[in-house]
């Protein structure tokens, strides 16, 4: 007697098989439909980062690609505290890249591959209130496996902003060390501060250890200030204060005809308000010529001009004594 399994029973079988592939591929096509419309895929990428961040981020106008990984161009971003009128961050435009499982983990996975912002705009004062309203330990840092660029930006305090930003930071991830380059000009009333830094932290993070070297200038209409600085300290109070700090330059104090150089040393506690303010500071400057030699200690205040004011002692000039050999 012959055995022949029944038909029925392999036809369901493969059935089974194939609703679930069926199923999933259906469901592809309409994943993948729904990123195809930029609007939605706008709307859904930039959900997902404010909501991490506790931000309302919103943009006008968007690009959208999926090959070879999703990558987003919005124009006109916003991103605000929820709630708040006044925004802490504008962009003109922003492109960023993402890997596919940044987008299915809708918001749990905050690895970005690269991020490049054009004319941004930060308002100090509305990101430190951001800063001090975040739960504490709550803040996320996305990993930006490919870093991040910002061009021409702008970042304005009270009194104060710095203009022309150009900042390169090649990797960003928590508790990772940070290494960037900015470039910019800080500006006061009556003062310009033109820069190029090389910048490294201890880690992405309001109470980290930086450390600072490049070319600083401060320029006044009747005076100039070029300066070759290395700088370290930490940041406390949300990146308003530098505590520690010590700061080493050689610098040259040009004005008219007199070509001054001399090198320095300070150390205190740098206050960003109005302008910045070193209280209490240490400084010591060795010098020749119209400088004088000096250890001292004070404030340093630039905001609308540059104001030392300091206690300290001048070394006295040498006398010559004539030699004993000689007459008279």
């Amino acid at each position: 007697m012959s055995s022949v399994a029944p038909e029925p029973r392999r036809s369901r079988r493969r059935l089974w098989i194939a609703i679930p592939a069926i199923a999933m591929l259906a469901l592809v096509v309409v994943l993948l439909g729904y990123l195809a419309q930029p609007q939605r895929a706008t709307r859904l990428i930039l959900g997902q980062v404010g909501s991490a961040l506790g931000l309302e981020i919103s943009a006008s106008g968007g690009e959208y690609r999926l090959s070879p990984m999703p990558s987003l161009v919005v124009r006109n971003v916003i991103a605000r505290e929820p709630g708040v009128a006044r925004s802490l961050l504008r962009a003109d435009r922003v492109a960023l890249s993402l890997p596919w499982s940044t987008v299915r983990s809708r918001g749990n996975d905050l690895t970005i591959n690269r991020v490049q912002a054009d004319k941004a705009v930060v308002d100090v004062a509305a990101l430190q209130h951001w800063l001090q309203q975040r739960p504490p330990g709550k803040t996320r840092i996305p990993v930006l496996t490919d870093g991040l660029e910002i061009n021409d930006g702008t970042v304005v305090g009270s009194g104060w902003t710095i203009g022309a930003l150009d900042v390169d930071i090649p990797f960003l991830a928590p508790s990772r060390r940070v290494q960037a380059h900015a470039s910019g000009r800080f500006r006061s009333e009556g003062v310009q501060v033109p820069f190029s830094l090389a910048v490294a932290m201890s880690s992405p993070a309001p109470d980290a250890a930086i450390g600072i070297a490049g070319d600083v200038a401060v320029h006044r209409s009747d005076w100039h200030l070029p300066a070759r600085i290395v700088l370290s300290a930490l940041i406390r109070g949300g990146g308003v204060r530098l505590e520690r700090m010590k700061l080493g330059a050689a610098a040259r104090y040009d004005a008219g005809a007199i070509h001054a150089p001399f090198a320095a040393g300070i150390a205190g506690t740098l206050r960003f308000g109005r302008g910045m303010r070193l209280e209490p500071a240490a400084i010591a400057v060795r010098a020749s010529g119209v400088l004088p030699t000096l250890d001292a200690t004070g404030r340093i205040a630039l905001d609308d001009a540059l104001d030392i004011t300091v206690s300290g002692a001048l070394p006295r000039p040498r006398l010559q004594l004539p030699d004993r050999d000689t007459p008279g």
